[in-house]
């Protein structure tokens, strides 16, 4: 499970590409360094 600023900060995040209208590919948690990865943006 994410912590509470992760999960806030997540939030923020794709509030701002969504605006900007970018697609989100994938939102993942590394199991080892327990960090949020989040994929996103314009296919080329």
């Amino acid at each position: 499970m994410p912590t509470p600023e992760q999960m806030r900060t997540c939030f923020i995040l794709g509030y701002w590409a969504t605006k900007m209208y970018l697609p989100i590919y994938l939102i993942r948690i590394d199991e080892r360094t327990k960090d949020v990865i989040i994929l996103t943006g314009e296919e080329t």
